[in-house]
């Protein structure tokens, strides 16, 4: 029962995402839809950086202190309440720099109302300790209504003629409703006794267990959102919204292929728990293949679907985004089976090289994209950059990674080899039918 719940609220949260984008987009025009998303990208780089990956953390140590949760989340409570304050103060900086910008002038103090968000954003420990608790199902059911009805507001806002500003306030909205029934859970957690010596403890095992997976998401975050981040610094908002709404569309495809990589982790995690080699290679190679294979298809179809329904969703204002899609689409596969990788280095040891690499290339596109602006803003071009970027980000984390030997062994050959061979499809049919039969996305 509870994957049917998981699985219905992935599916109710990526279409209020899909209609949310698409009618925002339609309304504000490619400028003022450009305008958002680098504003959002902006904020939402800092968001990252104040989050630490705390929650993801909080799970993991309130389900192993599980006799004693509450002192796990009192010192979780303290360092994000800590982190959103100077989160709250970046965003004041960021403010006033908008206001100094002719673009950004207008909408720059709209920008203030994320620092309550920030500042409270410690209520997301509520739905952490839901997981922890076992209780995912009902943590999605929450935030997934709460995102339903914001998308509801946020489209008839749209419909009704709303401003970029008005946007920031709603999405601003979406993110405090959900902290603050968060804080209305846990909050009496404070009123319990603090014991100081515990409390630093504990502090410092969840700041090392947020350490292990937090700069790998603020430095892909950054690597993602630095083409926004540029074009909104330079005022090209226009560039920004058309690269937006194609960015988008490639964003779905990956957000469906990583749906697929849930029950991986655990499951790899077991196997290498259990010191069963053989068996680990083995459900590498397969998770490979199906992997493979869900990116050669969401590629086709993008590549074939994507230009027309972008231009009939979003409308003739968006109508360079369609020279973004082909390169978009050719960036799918290496960032699918980067996510991937990922994920295995996070088991197997490595995730080092995988944010430094995030990191290097992801300056080295700011880097080539400076250039490109100073010079034109095509946004074919600026797609192409980022592809580029994607398969040289999948080489270091195949290849750079000693520690992941097996990567390089599969995707060097045996992926491609095993999804053009033919026992390709009699592999696929073979899966989907064990699928259909034992309800197991990767049956043994």
């Amino acid at each position: 029962m509870t994957s049917v719940v998981l699985v219905t609220c992935h599916v109710v949260r990526l279409t209020c995402g899909i209609g949310t984008t698409i009618w925002i987009g339609r309304q504000l025009g490619n400028a003022g839809f450009g305008t958002l998303s680098s504003i959002m990208a902006s904020i939402g780089l800092i968001m990252a950086l104040c989050d630490f990956g705390l929650p993801s953390a909080h799970v993991v140590m309130a389900s192993r202190h599980h006799k004693n949760p509450q002192l796990c989340t009192q010192a979780a409570i303290l360092i994000m309440t800590a982190l959103g304050c100077l989160g709250a103060i970046a965003i004041w900086v960021l403010s006033y720099w908008f206001t100094q910008s002719i673009t950004y002038h207008d909408v720059a103090p709209y920008t203030l109302v994320f620092t309550l968000p920030l500042i409270l954003q410690a209520g997301q420990l509520y739905f952490s300790g839901l997981h922890a608790k076992g209780l995912s199902a009902q943590a999605a059911v929450i935030g997934t209504s709460i995102v339903a009805i914001s998308s509801i507001v946020r489209i008839s806002a749209a419909i009704y003629g709303s401003t970029p500003g008005q946007q920031l306030m709603l999405m601003a909205a979406e993110m405090l409703i959900g902290a603050c029934l968060g804080w209305g859970m846990i909050g009496s957690v404070m009123m319990a006794r603090i014991r100081i010596k515990r409390l630093w403890c504990i502090s410092r095992k969840l700041i090392q267990q947020a350490f292990k997976t937090a700069l790998q998401g603020q430095a892909e975050t950054f690597f993602l959102k630095v083409e926004l981040i540029l074009l909104g610094a330079f005022g090209l908002v226009a560039v920004a919204g058309d690269y937006a709404a194609a960015m988008k569309l490639f964003e779905i495809a990956v957000q469906l292929s990583i749906y697929l990589l849930v029950p991986l982790t655990p499951r790899l995690t077991r196997l290498i728990q259990n010191h069963e080699p053989s068996a680990s290679q083995a459900f590498m190679a397969q998770s490979l293949g199906m992997l493979g294979i869900i990116g050669w298809i969401l590629t086709i179809g993008m590549i074939v679907i994507g230009p027309l329904a972008t231009s009939l969703l979003y409308g003739h204002s968006f109508s360079q985004s369609v020279n973004a899609i082909i390169p978009l689409a050719l960036a799918l596969i290496p960032m699918i089976l980067f996510q991937y990788n990922s994920r295995v280095a996070l088991v197997m040891g490595g995730t080092k090289e995988n944010i430094l690499a995030l990191i290097g290339i992801g300056l080295m596109k700011s880097a080539l994209l400076v250039a490109i602006f100073t010079l034109m803003n095509n946004v074919a071009l600026i797609a192409v950059v980022f592809c580029l970027g994607a398969w040289a980000l999948w080489f270091i984390s195949a290849y750079g990674n000693e520690k992941c030997r097996d990567l390089a062994l599969y995707q060097g050959g045996g992926v491609w080899k095993w999804m053009f061979s033919s026992h390709a499809r009699q592999r696929v049919i073979q899966w989907l039918n064990a699928s259909r039969r034992t309800g197991d996305i990767l049956p043994n």
